[in-house]
């Protein structure tokens, strides 16, 4: 009986190789261990205010963002449930990300090696060998490359209706040229993979909320290109698909806070869109700084940027989510003032 094959996952062109072995259904992996090493780390490269060896806290609610994609990954084959809610405390202790911003750099990393191989650890008992290399190397790459940041920008700018004005389709056209050949077999990846998807989703989840969080003058780097934060929220904003879904973004004012059956509602006033309607808040979906910034905005009666979803009907909306929070830049507060929102 042969003995199984090992193989050491340490740099981004062994996922890739692997990555081939397993579209081509290579017989070397029946039985195969994967070991990832120190590789890959969730790398974001950004450019902006208070970005030189400091964390400024808009982006804390999108780093937590990935830190849920990891649990849920791992309860999705633990416990069959892509949630967080059934980890327990100890297995989100393991499951950890330890971002680390370098003095005088504008560089968040965190390693993604040892999550990734406990994620493994419980995919392999639902997965053949070639399923769990596909899977496993697919999530390394799209988080661990700028291959797989490419491959999220073209798959945000697809789903998005085309908007010529939008400095970063040209940037992404550049992208898409340099990696056409890698974002090929990823997408063949995702289109072979059974959670292929769902990994997909997991990273659009967090990437979204990312570009969410960037001030409009903020840079995300990637490949050398850089992309302005104002493009990548208008592409980060999820489109309206249907004409009863509802997703807006822009300043606004909070008020009449209730408790009722759907949990904790404010309501929410957006000048620029003339849209006056409740939404719900989602303490467990929101981080502690969000919730704070609700608060604040409701307490001190000032405007907020907000994010929300949901459902309109015959004009009006029936349903929201706030999806995500921040505080306006000194240019969106002159902005509304000269608008006479103030």
């Amino acid at each position: 009986m042969a003995e199984p094959s090992f193989f050491m996952v340490k740099s981004e062109d062994d996922a890739w190789q692997l990555l081939e072995m397993a579209l081509r259904k290579d017989s070397r992996l029946q039985g195969a261990q994967l070991n990832f090493s120190n590789w890959p780390k969730l790398e974001i490269v950004l450019k902006g205010r208070d970005l030189e060896g400091t964390l400024p806290s808009r982006y804390l609610p999108a780093l937590q963002e990935y830190q849920e994609s990891v649990f849920k990954l791992y309860s999705l084959f633990r416990y069959r449930e892509y949630s967080v809610r059934r980890l327990k405390d100890a297995e989100k202790q393991e499951l950890e990300l330890v971002f680390k911003v370098e003095k005088g750099s504008s560089e968040f990393l965190a390693p993604f090696a040892e999550a990734l191989q406990k994620i493994g650890l419980e995919a392999a008992a639902r997965m053949n060998p070639q399923q769990l290399t596909i899977f496993l190397c697919l999530v390394a790459l799209l988080v661990g490359s700028g291959v797989g940041w490419a491959r999220w920008l073209k798959y945000k700018e697809d789903k998005n209706a085309k908007d010529s004005s939008n400095k970063a389709v040209d940037a992404i056209a550049k992208l898409a040229q340099e990696y056409a050949a890698r974002d090929a077999m990823l997408i063949k990846a995702i289109a072979n993979s059974r959670v292929g998807k769902i990994a997909m989703e997991s990273v659009d989840e967090a990437n979204t909320r990312l570009a969410l969080s960037m001030d409009p003058d903020d840079k995300l780097v990637v490949g050398g290109q850089k992309l302005e934060g104002s493009d990548l929220r208008k592409l980060a904003t999820a489109p309206r698909q249907n004409s009863d879904r509802f997703s807006e973004e822009g300043p606004a004012f909070l008020s009449s806070v209730e408790n009722n059956f759907k949990g904790v509602v404010v309501g929410v006033r957006m000048p620029s869109k003339d849209y006056t309607f409740f939404a719900k808040v989602d303490s467990t979906r929101l981080a502690q700084e969000e919730v704070n910034c609700i608060s604040q905005a409701i307490f001190k009666k000032k405007p907020i940027w907000i994010h929300v979803e949901g459902k309109v009907r015959h004009g009006k909306v029936t349903e929201a989510l706030v999806y995500s929070v921040r505080d306006l830049t000194q240019k969106e507060r002159k902005l509304l003032k000269e608008e006479g929102d103030d």
